[in-house]
């Protein structure tokens, strides 16, 4: 048996077998169909936001809204945000009304809910429809074809990245600078059509799998037909003379080593490599100031950098700052909302740490910079007397100056976050006083007895268990990039 399908309701065609025979497997298969759909998107949710507070509380059948697909906005929730969105099912034509509560964003993140809107979109209009289609009325039921099972799974499949395509396509072609949906007239034109963006995303999986003589590949495109405003705007482009086509991984393979995919790209125009261009910024500094000097873009060109095994990253090019779309880790769909979790962290802290709010800010970005670049550390913050010496297996005493953090010039700070990143980099905890003068410096704590609750291996459990015997705060950035907060041996937040 055969089965094709589009990859994106947006697709020209769905295909599926024809001359399907009627064996009305009835009503605990569909609904077998259906829970499986419920439950593959509730995880898809929780690995995107990479949050396990993230709840589907209501799947409930809708009175309302019965046999009608709509989809809502980002609300307020508590501190967090909520999506609601009603589709039809299969299952008797009830229709069904999804709420999605505590997601890890700011509910006026237009870039997020649009992510939703493409998950309500493709249940409606791919799945839904291509299942209903291959089913067979009986009577005011609809009853399962032998091989509506397959094609199923096949989609559920195929879920992620059909999301992802179906969000790109609609931020990058039908949304304005501000993620809002386009009220032209006339119809804005394409940018980036479907068959693009599979082979953007499918050469990029390639190639975040692929080594080139035992090395990893670190490679970076930027998608832009205005070949001149990129010029312009970077350090120094050369020009290929000979056309190399995108997408292909063999056309590529003698260029790969050149880019870096942080500052060091490759233009793409048509399908064509055309240039080799270079910043003045790398790409890892995106997501905490605004981008000049070589980063600022007119016409919103979609970057692609592919940093070593499972790293894909998505980033939309803009003249006051780049934003960072999406990210693929380890083949896992990611999306961040990097306000939000500055502004939580800035909420914590201050209730923690009573110092000047331009120090602390600058603390929060050193921390946010730690968990892009997956370094992982283990902070704590508390008034630390002598004897808390005692209690520390190792340790080395440093003094720092006053202004430590909070050099009203630029440069100055810029080197200090340097230079308390590289301090990080041997093994050991360092400890702060709650003014974030620097004390102590690979800290070895005294080994946790218990792992308790706690995950995330003998980092988080050493913070615990310091944090719940002492008067401090602790902060761990763990070597996958999340963060987590813990006060009194307990975790009070996790990003």
């Amino acid at each position: 048996m055969s089965c094709l399908y589009s990859r994106t309701w947006r697709g020209s065609k769905h295909y599926y077998t024809d001359e399907i025979e009627d064996l009305g497997v009835g009503e605990a298969q569909q609904k077998l169909i259906q829970s499986k759909l419920l439950d593959r998107m509730e995880i898809l949710i929780k690995e995107t936001f990479d949050y396990p507070a993230v709840e589907i509380l209501e799947k409930s059948v809708s009175s309302e809204h019965k046999n009608e697909q709509w989809h809502g906005q980002l609300q307020p929730f508590n501190d967090f945000s909520q999506y609601s969105f009603g589709i039809t099912m299969i299952d008797q034509n009830k229709s069904y009304d999804v709420s999605i509560k505590k997601i890890p964003c700011r509910s006026e993140n237009k870039y997020i809910e649009i992510f939703f809107q493409s998950i309500a979109y493709y249940i409606a209009n791919i799945y839904c429809e291509i299942i209903r289609q291959n089913s067979s009325p009986k009577g005011e039921n609809i009853t399962a074809n032998k091989e509506l099972a397959i094609i199923a799974d096949n989609l559920l499949y195929n879920l992620d990245r059909a999301i992802i395509i179906e969000y790109l396509y609609k931020v990058l072609n039908l949304c304005n600078e501000q993620y809002e949906e386009r009220q032209e007239l006339i119809e804005p034109p394409i940018r980036y059509d479907i068959d693009l963006l599979e082979n953007i995303l499918a050469l990029a999986y390639e190639l975040s799998c692929r080594k080139i003589e035992n090395e990893e590949i670190n490679i970076g495109f930027i998608f832009h037909n205005n070949v001149e405003e990129l010029i312009n705007n970077s350090v120094r482009a050369i020009k290929l003379k000979n056309e190399i086509k995108f997408g292909d991984f063999l056309s590529i393979k003698n260029v790969i080593p050149i880019s870096n995919g942080q500052n060091i790209f490759f233009n793409v125009t048509n399908g064509i490599i055309t240039h080799i261009l270079i910043t003045k910024h790398k790409l890892k500094e995106i997501y905490f100031q605004t981008m000049r000097d070589g980063k600022n873009f007119i016409g919103r060109p979609l970057i692609v950098s592919i940093q070593g095994p499972g790293k894909i990253l998505f980033i939309e090019g803009g003249l006051q700052q780049n934003n960072l779309l999406l990210e693929i880790t380890n083949g896992k769909l990611k999306i961040r909302d990097f306000n939000f979790v500055r502004n939580h962290l800035l909420s914590r802290l201050r209730k923690e740490i009573n110092i000047d709010i331009v120090k602390l800010e600058r603390f929060i970005d050193w921390i946010l910079s730690l968990a892009y670049q997956k370094h992982g550390t283990s902070i704590l913050i508390g008034n630390f007397k002598l004897p808390i010496e005692n209690k520390l297996v190792k340790f080395t005493p440093v003094e720092c100056p006053i202004d430590f953090l909070l050099s009203e010039n630029d440069e100055n700070g810029r080197y200090d976050l340097e230079l308390l990143s590289n301090i990080i980099k041997p093994d050991g905890a360092i400890l702060f006083g709650k003014d974030l003068r620097l004390h102590y410096i690979s800290t070895i704590l005294p080994f946790a007895k218990t792992s308790g609750t706690s995950s995330g291996g003998a980092r988080h459990n050493s913070v615990k268990n310091f944090t719940s015997s002492n008067k401090c705060f602790g902060i761990v950035v763990s070597e996958d990039g999340p963060i987590t907060l813990f006060k009194n041996g307990k975790i009070i937040i996790a990003f």
